[in-house]
């Protein structure tokens, strides 16, 4: 005899084991990602950049690169400032809105992944400076941000990954082919962090 409420018990149904096993590891791919990367903090990066790219244009029309080191170290000190300042205080509102902490251990491990690439590509840049070759310092911020990016990405989304990979590309590129400063940086610092919120914009955390 057929007993309709049979049809309704699911603990009749087999369980997949493997679709368990991808939301647990899928659950805790999440709890090791940092999401906060607020778009507006990358388009402002983007636009700094530029704005700093310009600036370099017209320090080298008066003086070659060697002679304009430190104005241009001054330059891009402030828009490295500025540009983690944003970055800061955007991710800082983006996390109180949901009541989380903003120090975190993921917080601090993307920050150890990040400082030991960039205080190396500044010291290279003071070695550079007294060594005469001043023209490959762009190249050296290029694969210290870079390296940097990646090594982070390891604690973020992997667009993050992909920016430092483009721009440790764009570094080796730079020391191929040696093309203008201010074209490099803007093209890089700017335009990779313009389109870096882009796909932060189109694709939320959430999706990623």
């Amino acid at each position: 005899m057929h007993e309709p409420w049979l049809d309704d018990d699911v603990t009749a149904r087999p369980a997949d084991p493997g679709a368990d096993l991808r939301t647990i590891r899928a659950l805790m791919e999440r709890a090791r990602s940092y999401r906060h990367l607020p778009p507006a903090a990358a388009f402002t990066a983007g636009a700094l950049a530029v704005a700093g790219a310009g600036a370099t244009d017209a320090i080298l029309a008066r003086a070659p690169i060697a002679q304009s080191l430190g104005r241009l170290g001054l330059v891009w000190g402030a828009v490295l400032v500025a540009a983690a300042a944003g970055w800061v205080l955007l991710a800082w509102r983006s996390v109180r809105r949901e009541g989380a902490p903003f120090v975190t251990p993921l917080a601090i491990e993307i920050l150890h992944a990040l400082w030991p690439p960039l205080v190396g590509a500044l010291a290279l840049t003071a070695a550079l400076s007294r060594a005469g070759a001043a023209e490959l310092v762009p190249a050296v911020w290029m694969l210290g941000y870079g390296a940097g990016a990646v090594a982070a990405g390891g604690f973020a989304r992997r667009a993050v990954r992909w920016l430092g990979v483009a721009f440790v590309l764009a570094g080796l590129a730079h020391l191929a082919l040696a093309p203008a400063p201010a074209v490099a940086l803007g093209a890089t610092f700017g335009g990779f962090h313009l389109v870096f919120g882009l796909v932060l914009a189109v694709r939320p955390a959430r999706e990623a």
